[in-house]
């Protein structure tokens, strides 16, 4: 720190600085402080601000686990009693960090991916609905985010059951 700047910084702050400071924040908060607010400003040299900022990344560069191309299609039937669904899901090839050890240890290209999700529903009364749903349909291997494996194909089968009504 900057200890010159700190002292000059104590010698001009005054209790009066202390109430428009705190009217302020009331003001732009629209609340009341129902406690004291201390304040600990930090003086410190331009070198090692610029230091601290330095990052090997550029405008322009990829962001961690953002593809650069994603989609989605979805499709929905209903017709009285019955609905269904299906959805086509697809993403691209995106920047990924090595699981056990973050930015650190590396960065990797993480494979896009496709997967197909459908379900239907019947609602049996004014109560009672019963679904199925079938996750990743063909059972295609895939990470989200790398080094954490997705389910499989997965199948949901149940009742929903309104309470209320």
């Amino acid at each position: 720190m900057l200890h010159a700047l700190r002292q000059e910084f104590n010698a001009s702050w005054t209790e009066a600085k202390y109430r428009d400071f705190i009217r302020t924040l009331e003001t732009r908060t629209g609340a009341t402080l129902g406690f004291p607010l201390s304040e600990t400003p930090c003086f410190f040299p331009q070198s090692l601000m610029a230091s601290l900022a330095q990052t090997p990344y550029k405008v322009g560069d990829a962001l961690l686990r953002r593809p650069r191309h994603s989609a989605s299609i979805d499709a929905t039937v209903a017709h009285r009693h019955v609905s269904a669904f299906a959805q086509l899901q697809t993403r691209g090839a995106a920047l990924d960090a090595e699981p056990a050890f973050g930015p650190t240890g590396g960065l990797y290209l993480n494979r896009g991916h496709t997967v197909v999700n459908i379900g239907a529903s019947l609602r049996a009364g004014t109560v009672v609905e019963i679904f199925a749903r079938a996750s990743n349909l063909f059972d295609r291997r895939y990470e989200e985010v790398l080094g954490y494996p997705a389910p499989g194909r997965t199948a949901y089968v149940g009742a929903r059951i309104a309470v209320g009504r």
